[in-house]
């Protein structure tokens, strides 16, 4: 499902789940990748992130190149710049 979506130039979405109300920012200053199984809604996402492997976020925004992967929650927070988050829940931060 992609419904109310902004993408820049040059995103990658292969086997996403859902994807709603967000912004992928993607282009020369860095490409975002959307993966497997992901349901990221209501969020803003930065240039050269990378979101993988049956991640859930709802209301975010990833600042530029931060990850998300391996069945990591972000809800209700901020990710700051060149972060990872793998595995594990973030909630309200």
């Amino acid at each position: 499902i992609i419904k109310d979506v902004w993408v820049g130039t040059d995103a990658y979405f292969k086997g996403a789940n859902k994807l709603k109300n967000l912004t992928v920012n993607s282009g020369e200053e860095g490409r975002t990748q959307i993966g497997e199984g992901c349901e990221i809604v209501n969020g803003i996402i930065g240039y050269g992130c990378r979101i993988f492997y049956g991640v859930k976020a709802v209301r975010f925004i990833m600042a530029d190149h931060s990850q998300l992967k391996y069945g990591a929650r972000l809800l209700n927070s901020y990710l700051g710049h060149n972060a990872t988050i793998s595995c594990c829940e973030v909630l309200n931060s």
